[in-house]
């Protein structure tokens, strides 16, 4: 909960909720992908004998081109 203190102080009556949960959301999404602690993520990475330094070099791009297109969505609709 002292994480969304911040947050929620900054909420006011007007303010869009909505962004706030896409923010949310999306960034967890993204830290699901590339987290360490995915069982998913280290099933198959185990399976298929990838290190997860050599698939964390690889993908860094794809998950900054991510983080980007979340940033301009979240300014996007933040707009609206």
């Amino acid at each position: 909960s002292s994480v969304f203190t911040p947050i929620g102080s900054s909420l006011s009556k007007d303010a869009n909720l909505s962004v706030y949960a896409l923010m949310l959301q999306s960034l967890y999404g993204l830290v699901q992908i590339v987290g360490p602690t995915s069982i998913l993520l280290l099933a198959s990475l185990s399976y298929l004998e990838i290190p997860y330094k050599t698939w964390l070099k690889y993908i860094w791009r794809f998950v900054l081109i991510l983080f980007i297109i979340i940033f301009i969505t979240l300014m996007v609709v933040s707009l609206i």
